[in-house]
């Protein structure tokens, strides 16, 4: 071999590709013949307590679209969310039952809230799902002419606008039945002329003129068949002071949200105390569990804590004795 140059190895042999092994003409018959794997079926449905809880364990994601009460109105209706509010106070009665929509408007008299209304409430929107609409305005359109004459809507407009609402509502399938008209609360001119000081204007707004308003508003209900809270005579009642019911002398205080929530109430309840109440069924669920957890143990579980898993609403369901609680994934 020469110097520097390394020995050839022997190349080695390719392998051929291995051939499938012959079977038999019995064995190949039988392999040929042999069904495909079908797809696991899904598992067979059972009754529920509720339609929401059956289709989803059948793998179809049901909604649930609860009837609405939709809030429409100026500032005394956009702020009647906050704390303590008659709007608030109104969804957590109505809660798992209505849907309590705010649509409040701060600012707006009935000229701009006409125009608006098709925009917020539309039968796209699912009006024929809407349990009641409170329309709440004349604060603002009461503003006096020569002072506010940007807010200022005279009395006869007012009135046909309101009209021109209840029959816009009546054209989306939002039938009478299911208007309330509220009037503006009163005025208390010495609370409200400060706050209009403490801005460098003068006095924009009177009680006697709200009250004409009111009046307007209590017509145009009786005319048209609507529900009607005349929330400038009711807070006025027996000449009491009504100073308490508003918090700068136009908008409400506490008492007073309180007051037009109770109000309101009286006729809202009428309208939802046959609805039911959503998603009530999982107790039912739990109490059947309950039972059949009885005297069951699951490994890892401290031995003694039974642990059920429940393909409705995806939550596991911990029973132990006397005690027990729901956790959610």
């Amino acid at each position: 071999m020469p110097a520097g140059r390394a020995a050839a190895l022997p190349k080695a042999p390719l392998l051929a590709a291995a051939a499938p092994p012959q079977l038999s003409g019995a064995e190949g018959k039988r392999c040929k013949e042999r069904p495909q794997k079908r797809p696991a079926s899904p598992p067979p449905t059972r009754p529920t307590p509720m339609a929401l809880s059956e289709a989803q364990a059948c793998g179809r994601r049901l909604l649930w679209s609860p009837p609405r009460v939709v809030l429409f109105g100026d500032s005394i209706t956009e702020f009647s969310f906050q704390e303590n509010g008659w709007g608030a106070s109104l969804a957590h009665r109505l809660a798992r039952k209505c849907d309590v929509l705010n649509r409040g408007l701060s600012g707006y008299n009935t000229r701009w809230a006409k125009i608006a209304l098709p925009r917020l409430i539309s039968k796209d929107s699912d009006a024929k799902n809407t349990v009641a609409v409170t329309v709440f305005f004349g604060a603002n359109d009461g503003a006096l002419k020569d002072v506010n004459p940007k807010q200022h809507v005279p009395l006869d407009e007012y009135a046909d606008n309101l009209k021109s609402m209840i029959q816009y509502l009546k054209s989306v399938d939002i039938t009478e039945d299911k208007v309330i008209l509220v009037t503006p609360p009163p005025l208390h001119e010495a609370a409200w002329g400060k706050e209009c000081i403490a801005k460098g204007e003068k006095l924009n707004r009177l009680n006697s003129t709200t009250g004409e308003y009111a009046k307007a508003c209590v017509k145009v209900a009786s005319d048209c068949g609507t529900s009607i809270i005349d929330l400038w005579t009711l807070m006025q009642k027996n000449n009491q002071d009504f100073g308490c019911f508003l918090s700068d002398g136009l908008h409400l205080s506490a008492e007073g949200n309180n007051f037009l929530a109770n109000q309101l109430w009286s006729l809202l309840e009428q309208r939802t105390s046959a609805l039911p109440l959503a998603f009530r069924g999982i107790f039912m669920i739990y109490k059947s569990y309950k039972t059949v957890a009885a005297g069951e143990k699951t490994a890892g579980n401290h031995g003694n804590m039974p642990l059920i898993k429940s393909h409705l609403y995806r939550r596991c369901i911990y029973y132990k004795e006397k005690s027990a609680c729901t956790q959610r994934f």
